[in-house]
């Protein structure tokens, strides 16, 4: 495109950048907003979790945002019979307000998608909810998930 910016399926060369983009990209997941789980080790959650595309360990496809054939940006999709869901989307802070998000999303529209597109994001997560509302998606349902830390001692 005129900006430089392609958007297109990840390759396993794409592994290295988009686990980098992961590592630095989240602030607003339940992990970053858990007090008892460390930043660097949430980061290294999202890491992993991105990561594990690349081995078939995670998600049916992944789209990646590139500018000189270098990610950007990623989204990892997990496909089923009846909706697919945006499990994990990211784009590098320096290309951020390029509308990378939205053209990921209209990518998979367009070429994968052919069931129902849903996605969740933590209630905190403004930004992402704006741009997913911009898109014409809608709120259906809102949950808290709590993580417990520590042994359990019963009901005293």
């Amino acid at each position: 495109t005129k900006d430089g910016y392609k958007i297109r399926l990840a390759t396993k060369e794409d592994r290295g950048a988009v686990e980098n983009i992961a590592i630095k990209s989240f602030i607003f997941d339940r992990f970053h907003n858990d007090p008892k789980i460390t930043n660097s080790l949430a980061n290294e959650i999202k890491r992993n979790w991105a990561g594990n595309f690349f081995t078939g360990q995670r998600g049916s496809a992944m789209i990646v945002a590139s500018e000189n054939s270098i990610p950007v940006g990623f989204m990892l999709l997990l496909n089923g019979e009846e909706k697919a869901t945006i499990d994990l989307i990211a784009v590098d802070e320096n290309h951020r307000k390029n509308g990378l998000g939205m053209r990921m999303i209209e990518f998979t529209k367009k070429e994968l998608v052919k069931n129902n597109l849903v996605v969740g994001t933590q209630v905190s997560n403004i930004p992402s909810i704006r741009m997913y509302e911009s898109m014409g998606f809608k709120t259906i349902n809102s949950q808290f998930v709590l993580h417990y830390h520590g042994p359990f001692t019963g009901l005293d």
